[in-house]
């Protein structure tokens, strides 16, 4: 945790202290006589300057190191190497308090603080918050992007998965011939193909998941980071269709 805080203050030292390098050189080689003999120096010196500055400034931390940034501070927070003494006090329900102990809780909460602060270096840094996905049914395979649900999405991300919801429909279409689509709610809503086509194209993005013999696809809209949570309705949401050749048996592991 230390070595991602660190992050931002040696990138902007290592920027300041080339730009004095350079600064320095400019003025020698103004200074002297010599002035073709300078100029080759001078354009070494600059050389220099510029690998010592890719060196010395680390880059950007990439959605793939994040996450492992994320993985291990979660494995040390359980483990007990993080506490957060003010834990407690952010808890509100004072009887599940009671039955998780202090201890439980202040593992929680300084994991999400921690959490908080990777996502604010995302937006920052502009680092995205997507990932890659395969999804394969009956021989077919389609890779498509979506959210990590440790990260969130940076401006862009959401132009990102919208961009991708024609691929994913029509893996869908070509995936499903044949088969009969369902509505997934607290019960099962039978539907046409024209209302699933219906459906689809009100989503602003759309995501995918093979159970077994079905097939599941996500019409979703909002905040990505908010759309799979009951409480985000109906400014976010992902509401689920299922297809199957009989009535599916894993829609109420699928149902947002």
């Amino acid at each position: 945790m230390q070595t991602f805080i660190q992050h931002q203050s040696r990138s902007e030292f290592g920027a300041f202290v080339n730009l004095a390098n350079a600064v320095a050189i400019v003025s020698t080689a103004i200074s002297t006589t010599n002035i073709a003999v300078r100029i080759i120096h001078l354009s070494q010196c600059f050389y220099n300057a510029y690998k010592s500055a890719i060196a010395l400034t680390p880059m950007t931390y990439t959605t793939e190191e994040l996450i492992q940034i994320l993985e291990d501070e979660l494995r040390a927070s359980w483990q007990g190497e993080r506490v957060l003494l003010s834990a407690s006090k952010r808890f509100k329900d004072p009887v599940l308090a009671m039955m998780l102990g202090e201890d439980k809780i202040s593992k929680v909460y300084a994991y999400r603080d921690f959490r908080d602060q990777i996502h604010r270096y995302q937006l920052q840094h502009r680092v995205s918050g997507l990932v890659w996905r395969e999804c394969k049914f009956q021989g077919k395979s389609l890779q498509f992007r979506e959210l990590h649900n440790q990260l969130i999405c940076v401006p862009q991300d959401k132009e990102i998965l919208k961009a991708s919801k024609d691929a994913v429909l029509e893996f869908w279409r070509q995936a499903t011939q044949e088969m009969n689509f369902w509505r997934v709610r607290k019960y099962l809503e039978p539907l046409s193909v024209q209302q699933v086509e219906e459906l689809a194209n009100d989503a602003e993005w759309l995501q995918i998941e093979a159970v077994r013999q079905e097939l599941y696809l996500g019409l979703c809209w909002g905040r990505p980071e908010d759309c799979h949570y009951r409480w985000a309705y109906p400014e976010s949401g992902c509401d689920r269709i299922a297809a199957a050749q009989t009535e599916p048996r894993s829609h109420e592991l699928m149902a947002s």
